[in-house]
């Protein structure tokens, strides 16, 4: 039985964080791939908003105050190796 959203630890939360963030970089890294290389030139306006949309909620998810308590109250949890070098990713990323 999965955690109630109450009861999420501080990884659990920035995993979940950090999947929305690695589905939005993607997406943004698809689009602009596709700007470059098939894009009919007529859709540059609204590609520019679609990116200009996904690159505010990347940030917004990479400077949330959810995304630094979970940066700050993980690393209390005893994680294991591999769940340290995730906090270790999330840090520098959330630092940029």
């Amino acid at each position: 039985y999965a955690r109630g959203i109450m009861n999420k630890t501080p990884f659990e939360t920035l995993k979940e964080l950090g999947k929305k963030e690695n589905l939005l970089k993607g997406t943004i890294h698809l689009l602009e791939w596709d700007q470059e290389t098939m894009m009919p030139e007529e859709g540059g306006d609204h590609r520019a908003e679609q990116l200009a949309l996904l690159n505010t909620l990347h940030h917004e998810i990479m400077t949330s105050e959810k995304f630094k308590k979970g940066l700050d109250e993980a690393e209390s949890e005893g994680l294991s190796e591999e769940q340290k070098a995730c906090i270790r990713e999330w840090k520098r990323d959330y630092h940029q």
